[in-house]
């Protein structure tokens, strides 16, 4: 959609920051300014007063004043999504408008400017209208991907899910996901092991890896949930990366 920077120059009237284009051209200046390239949004205040303008990437305005601190830094219960952005624990869509709570602790914006919330369950996704789309019973949501749909993850059971813009389950066939346990001290070898469980659609281990990095993850370029056919990394020590390919049996 176009990365956005942001650069500082001296001007007759102080300090002045820049949002600029690719190309290094200012769409516009002031004296704090913001900028989150990967989700297209820059805010601009003309003053230290801790309010400012956000907008999108293409210049339109979402909303005229949102809370900023450090310099030029948003709160932390200002947060930017791809789909939207919450203020203040409420959620709007990328044009400004406000969305259904039905009185939930939102904590993010997920496929179609749907609001995340947080319950005793875990977490759960409204439909625009305040209504439940997904109960309170998720401890994973993927990024949004390019054609609208998310990948979640059932808390406790591990149940892997794919949903449309819709939130219809999608049928992919095989899915997986990695996940870090409880790291121990393998003493023949000297080291501390982070072992990898890769677990089935359903939940299930179907591989154990062990990594000395200390994270103890495995990276690909599917936002955690692999498809069949999908390559992922292991960094199983400091210099050596494992490489895999999800292929489950038939």
């Amino acid at each position: 959609m176009g990365q956005l920077g942001w650069g500082a120059r001296e001007s007759d009237a102080g300090t002045e920051y820049d949002v600029l284009k690719p190309d290094g051209s200012v769409i516009v200046s002031g004296k704090i300014c913001w900028c989150d390239p990967r989700n297209g949004y820059y805010f601009v205040s003309e003053s230290d007063g801790g309010i400012a303008v956000l907008y999108n990437a293409d210049g339109s305005v979402v909303l005229e004043d949102v809370p900023y601190s450090f310099g030029n830094c948003p709160m932390p219960d200002f947060t930017t999504w791809e789909e939207g952005v919450v203020v203040s624990g409420v959620p709007y869509d990328r044009t400004g408008a406000k969305l259904g709570t039905d009185g939930r602790k939102i904590v993010g914006i997920t496929a179609g400017s749907r609001p995340v919330f947080l319950d005793d369950g875990g977490f759960g996704i409204l439909n625009t209208n305040g209504s439940v789309a997904i109960p309170d019973s998720l401890r994973y949501i993927s990024d949004v991907m390019a054609d609208g749909s998310i990948y979640v993850e059932e808390n406790g059971t591990g149940v892997l899910h794919h949903y449309d813009s819709e939130m219809n389950v999608m049928a992919d066939g095989a899915l997986a996901r990695a996940k870090a346990g409880e790291r121990y001290a393998d003493e023949e070898r000297r080291a501390v092991i982070a072992p990898v469980e890769i677990c089935d659609q359903d939940g299930q281990q179907i591989a154990l890896l062990e990594s000395e990095v200390d994270m103890g993850e495995v990276f690909s370029q599917a936002d955690g949930v692999l498809k069949v056919g999908d390559w992922f990394y292991l960094y199983a020590t400091d210099t050596t990366v494992q490489t895999y390919q999800f292929t489950p049996a038939e």
